[in-house]
């Protein structure tokens, strides 16, 4: 397995669930937590390392990690697409 510079993790997934907890689809009676454990070996991994690695401090790069793993998370439509 790769190692990437961003270690995203199963938390990770989790608090983006929880954050927008208004848009998760069905989540079967899941937790998030379970959700995350669920979700977290499909994501591209690469494209979360890539979306943190533009920021400039570890804040700034968890908010683009996490950015990324919600837009990963509603092309695979476990979370609705925000309606503008």
């Amino acid at each position: 397995m790769r190692n990437f510079a961003f270690q995203v993790n199963e938390d990770d997934v989790a608090n983006v669930l929880a954050s927008n907890w208004s848009r998760v689809g069905n989540s079967e009676g899941r937790s998030f937590t379970g959700m995350a454990e669920q979700i977290f070996g499909g994501l591209d991994f690469r494209a979360i390392e890539d979306a943190a690695l533009m920021g400039d401090n570890l804040d700034q790069q968890t908010d683009y990690a996490y950015d990324e793993i919600e837009r990963q998370l509603c092309l695979s439509g476990v979370l609705a697409a925000l309606r503008t």
